[in-house]
């Protein structure tokens, strides 16, 4: 979940960069602040040493060379108070020890210092002196003070990238989080409507340019969308009269030629341009011209087929339609193979009878569509290939169930039966 907010989310990135560099700064500059404590207390031990030996060391010098061991016992008492050293040792040349401070002196650094006494132009050996530094407590004390600065510098730090946070979600990151909903959101599916910022003052800023820059694509992308509507409502409007023109001329063709052959053939043409007219007609009255409702279509298209012929109130018309879309490619080629199978049946199936029925039905089950054309006639003729038909309809079908990657049977039984199936 926080893998999915960093890279989703940029307030996420800001919030945790920005807590993480402000967090950062204050570590690194605890740590030279240490290094410096650190030497500060080593120039501190410095200075000490140096006053011992300036101050300390002269009297103790004297105070052997006068056997006055009281106030050699006392120099070495105050030379142990000083804080960094821990332990003082003097012993004389006759083996006899003065000590003061701490027991306990492992790991200490240990300084040593041979006293010496001048008389006449020589220096004589009368004992030696011997420091021990603590430099555990001289790195302690660093380290106390950089981890006191550290706590308070890290909650100083902390609540400043609270605020900074804070303060970048106020002004940023909850309008970009608006913008996105918006855009996102089936609310901002109207291009016109513009995004608002719920800012209390208006501000000209980078973030209202975006706004506004973003609020005029819309716009511009809902001017093109229209008027691609328009242009493609045109186009398909012009493509339905063009059909409606080629059936009429067709239908008068056939009326003034004196072959019965021919005069059926162009009447067959008519009926398939029939088929695409109809479907035309439904995608220039509809919002979407890429797809339509399948039920709506091939209901108006029997509808018309069956209305051209004179027989038409003798037969019975029944269709079970599943109310469903398609797109424009597959109803074209549904439209022609059903406007086939229909003609075929009120051609043939119904001649010499006073009355008939004609069966179309549409059921669609998952991605599935399976389409069945019958009737209650004689049944295909003992001639006709169900492998494939030789005459052109029945060998268009062919081709435009293969377009739809489909199968298609024909069955004899009670009548002529076509079973078309394929996936959508």
């Amino acid at each position: 979940m926080v893998l999915l907010s960093w890279r989703r989310s940029i307030g996420m990135r800001f919030s945790i960069l920005a807590m993480a560099l402000v967090l950062l700064i204050p570590g690194v500059f605890v740590a030279i602040e240490s290094w410096l404590i650190f030497r500060q207390e080593r120039s501190r031990l410095d200075r000490e040493i140096v006053q011992i030996q300036q101050s300390h060391v002269p009297s103790i010098v004297s105070s052997l060379w006068l056997t006055d061991f009281r106030l050699v016992q006392e120099q070495v008492d105050a030379i142990a108070r000083f804080p960094l050293i821990a332990r003082v040792e003097v012993e004389t040349d006759q083996g006899r020890r003065f000590t003061a401070g701490v027991d306990d002196v492992d790991g200490m650094s240990k300084l040593r210092e041979t006293i010496t006494y001048s008389h006449r132009d020589s220096e004589i050996e009368i004992g030696s002196l011997v420091l021990f530094v603590n430099e555990q407590r001289i790195r302690e004390t660093a380290l106390e003070q950089a981890f006191f600065s550290l706590a308070v510098h890290l909650f100083v730090a902390l609540i400043v990238s609270i605020m900074i946070v804070v303060l970048f979600r106020l002004l940023v990151a909850r309008h970009l989080e608006q913008l996105s909903h918006f855009v996102e959101s089936d609310a901002g599916s109207d291009l016109n409507t513009p995004f608002v910022l719920q800012r209390p003052d208006a501000y000209d800023d980078e973030l209202s340019r975006l706004v506004g820059v973003i609020n005029t694509m819309r716009r511009t992308a809902q001017q093109d969308l229209r008027e691609r509507e328009i242009l493609n409502a045109e186009v398909q409007h012009r493509v339905k009269n063009t059909m409606h023109t080629m059936v009429s001329l067709l239908s008068l063709q056939a009326h003034t030629v004196n072959n019965p052959d021919a005069a059926a053939a162009l009447n067959d043409a008519g009926s398939r341009f029939k088929s695409m007219e109809v479907l035309y007609d439904q995608l220039y009255r509809t919002e979407k011209h890429d797809q339509s409702s399948l039920k709506v279509y091939l209901t108006n298209l029997i509808d018309e087929l069956v209305r051209l012929f004179p027989t038409r109130d003798l037969i019975e018309v029944t269709t079970e339609i599943d109310d469903f879309r398609l797109d424009t490619k597959r109803l074209t080629s549904l439209g022609i193979i059903t406007n086939e199978l229909v003609t075929n049946s009120m051609k043939y199936a119904f001649e010499g009878r006073e009355q008939g029925r004609l069966f179309v039905g549409v059921k669609r089950v998952d991605t599935r569509v399976t389409v069945i054309v019958r009737d209650d006639g004689p049944g295909f003729p003992v001639t006709f290939n169900t492998d494939g038909a030789t005459s052109f309809g029945m060998s268009m079908v062919t081709a435009l169930v293969q377009q739809l990657d489909g199968t298609v049977r024909f069955e004899s039984s009670g009548g002529a039966r076509t079973v078309l199936e394929f996936d959508v």
